[in-house]
């Protein structure tokens, strides 16, 4: 019964309003219970000896799933920040797009 469902929400997404006009497959189309179970799948994916990226201000969630996963170091109080997150500024002046190219 699940495969059905999720088969017919597939197809149904495919031929929607929103996405009708664009030829998208519905093996394309992924369903999931939401980005924020996704984003820690994914950290769990790639393991605990990475540095991880996050937009900053960012979605608090996004910051603690890595630090109860044991993926940053240390809380450098001074900064207000965890050690192994790159924290990608995004404001007005940039238009909340980080600067993808920074080290």
């Amino acid at each position: 019964m699940y495969l059905w469902f999720r088969k017919q929400l597939k197809a149904s997404i495919a031929s929607s309003t929103y996405y009708g006009n664009v030829g998208l497959d519905e093996d394309k189309i992924f369903v999931s219970d939401g980005a924020k179970s996704d984003i820690s799948r994914l950290q769990v994916l790639f393991g605990s000896n990475v540095t991880i990226a996050v937009q900053d201000p960012s979605y608090p969630d996004y910051v603690d799933s890595s630090v109860i996963m044991g993926q940053t170091a240390q809380f450098q109080k001074d900064m207000e920040k965890h050690g192994n997150i790159a924290y990608m500024r995004c404001t007005p002046e940039n238009g909340f797009f980080p600067d993808l190219y920074m080290s």
